[in-house]
Parts: structure tokens; sequence; C-alpha cells
């Protein structure tokens, strides 16, 4: 929860100054100052570091981190002309070769640690104790670790750019200020009056006592993290079907396809939209319907799907849930977002209504304008 913490008060420090900032900046330095101390035990301060120093450097581990993340261009997004850029491979050579080099030897430092306690015991570490410190054992622990880190980063800062952006409709639409009342509500049962109370008490508890009440003590805060993974799913994967499953076609209207040898990518956004499973208000942001018990049974196997499913799905997932509930419960009393930019509303002059923010595929899937925010403090949070 310290790490949440220091997002909280960097959110308050710009609703003091009331600037116009990207919530991706401040999400992914949050989920990097966590992933970074659970896989490899290391704490780069992203959120208290300035950019163009230490890890964030033009040759630091960070800095190295997020170039790589970025250069997965786009899908979907048409040609642009960093497809063709000719010195693309240079680059990703030397952001590679600069984040490859800082891992193994922070890999390395894990392996060979003499610490036993198990409170000090990053993944990389619980995971290779006994093994001989071997080249193999390294470099498949490196390899791992890149999973880890781009995955379990992006898949978090990007739910809590989605969470905020869902909050911050509540200034404008009945239905969400609601869901907004509703979720401070339980908060308020859950932590106290103050706005600011869960940090409080997540901070001040044991670290199961914490994880216990985020995950069984909040029913409508977990539903509203379950309802934005629906809209807007992090995660993806492609599948290939074997050669041998000649009987598997998809159905066309003129004859059916075969699609043995094929490979195929489920879209998460259109399976969890879905009209014909969810009902007529699919589109619709509803925390309530995940505490519909009648409604859940009906819901076919495999509908729900935003970090994939099977052995392939994502790996933090649980981190992710986790992370997106303490943010959740820290920021929804106290701070009021509001979008700026690609809001989908009509301007009040009445002009022509502005697009909504969407999803772009890099390594996961991301707000295309890096969700452009404002935020303040609540009403309740300036009278505390």
């Amino acid at each position: 929860m310290s790490r949440v913490e220091i997002f909280v008060e960097r959110m308050k420090s710009l609703a003091q100054s009331g600037v116009t900032f990207k919530m991706v900046d401040y999400a992914q330095d949050l989920a990097t100052d966590i992933i970074t101390q659970l896989t490899i035990g290391q704490d780069f301060n992203a959120q208290s570091m300035s950019e163009g120093h230490g890890a964030k450097s033009p040759m630091g581990f960070l800095t190295a981190s997020r170039r790589l993340s970025e250069m997965v261009y786009a899908v979907g997004q048409g040609v642009g002309f960093h497809m063709i850029d000719p010195i693309r491979p240079l680059k990703s050579f030397f952001y590679e070769s600069i984040f490859n080099y800082k891992l193994t030897t922070i890999v390395k430092a894990r392996i060979s640690s003499t610490d036993t306690t198990s409170e000090s015991k990053s993944i990389t570490q619980l995971a290779v104790s006994g093994l001989p410190p071997s080249k193999a054992l390294i470099r498949s622990c490196v390899d791992q670790i890149k999973t880890f880190l781009f995955a379990g980063q992006d898949t978090t800062a990007t739910l809590i750019q989605w969470v905020c952006y869902e909050m911050s409709k509540a200034g404008h639409s009945e239905h969400h200020a609601a869901i907004l009342s509703r979720l401070r509500q339980e908060h308020d049962q859950v932590f106290g009056p103050d706005p600011f109370s869960a940090l409080k008490v997540l901070s001040s508890s044991a670290t199961a006592e914490s994880e216990s009440i985020l995950t069984s003590k909040l029913p409508y805060t977990t539903a509203f993290i379950k309802e934005t993974l629906r809209l807007y799913p992090p995660a993806g994967t492609v599948r290939v079907v074997p050669w041998e499953a000649t009987s598997m076609s998809l159905p066309l209207p003129s004859y059916p396809v075969s699609i043995a040898g094929m490979q195929i990518y489920p879209s998460q956004y259109l399976i969890q939209r879905n009209p014909n499973v969810w009902g007529p208000d699919a589109h619709l942001f509803n925390p309530g319907r995940w505490l519909d018990d009648d409604y859940l049974a009906k819901l076919p196997v495999g509908a729900y799907r935003p970090f994939e499913r099977g052995p392939r799905n994502c790996i933090g997932q649980e981190l992710a849930m986790l992370e997106g509930t303490a943010v959740l419960v820290s920021i929804a009393g106290g701070l009021v977002f509001e979008k700026v930019g690609l809001t989908g509303r009509v301007p009040a002059d009445g002009g022509e209504k502005e697009r909504e923010v969407w999803n772009e595929h890099a390594v996961t899937s991301v707000p295309v304008d890096g969700m452009v925010m404002r935020v303040s403090m609540s009403e309740k949070a300036s009278s505390h």
C-alpha cells in the first residue's frame, strides 16, 4: 500500500495545481514500482524519480523497458511511418541490450543472495531457491521476468486508466453518478467516513488482512473492477488450430470454411459486448450485473475473458485485480476525475459530438490518448 499512497499523493498534487495530465504516466509508474519489487525485489522508485534521472535516464532500465513496449506498434490503427522506420531495428537493439544487461545483473544478484527470510524474497528468488546459478537458468529467468514486467505493468496501468475514466462520467451522467455514490457508500461502511480512510486502514493492517478486505469485503467495488475489465479487456492471445482438426469450420452464410491450421485471435472486446450474451445493455457500464446471481447463471462459459482463458491466460490477472481494487478504494471518495478530449460528449455550444476515447493494441490494449485528464478534490475531501 505504500506505493498506492505515493500515487494518491501525486493525484492530490495534480488536484491542487489543476493541470492537465496523462493518467498513463502515473498509472504506469505505480504499476512499475509494484511489479518490479514483486518479481525481482528491486525498487526503482518510478513514482518518485524525475524524468531523465536514474532508471528514467536515456540509458536507464525503465526507459529501455518502456521504449521497447512502445515499439510494439499499434494494431488496427493503419499503416504508420513508425512501421517503416529505417532505424527502428537499431533502436530496438539498443534498448534491448540495455534492458537485458541490467535485468541479467539484477537476476544474478537475486539468485546468489544469501538472505533466507521469505519476506525479503522476490518471485525470482523463490522460484530458483536451491538451484545452481547456471547460464541457462539465468537466461530462462530473464525471459520469464520480461513477461511479468511487460504484461503485468501494462495490464494494471490500463485497468487504472479505465477505472478513472468510468468514474469521470459521474460529472455528466446520472447513471454514473448513482454508481459512484453506491461505490462510496460501500467504502464508508468498510473503512469509515473519511474519504481517504481506506489508505489508513489498509496501510496499518497486515498484508493477509488487507488482501482479505480487498477480495472478500467489497462486493460492489469488485463488481466495478470486473465491469471495467468487461468493457475494456486489456489482454488477448492468438490460438493456433491444429492441421488435424479438419472438422472445425466457420459457418458462413454461403458455405462452411475450414479453419484447420489457422491462427485465431478471439476478440474479447466483441465477445464481452455481445448483446446476445450480455443482454440489451451489453454496452452499458453496469457493475450491478455482477451481483445478480440469476443473470450470471445464464452466461455461457467463456463469456467473460478479460485476461483470456486456459493455460496461457494472463499470469498477472490476480495481481491486477488486487492492485485495481486497492487503487479504487483509495481514490473514489476523495478525488474527482474529468476526462479532457475524446469524451464522447456533445459540446455545451451544441457542436458536433466528440469522439470517445478508444483502445489501441500494443503489448496490451491501451487508451489511445494516454487518458488525458484533470483531477480535483471531492467536496467531502475538501471539507475534511
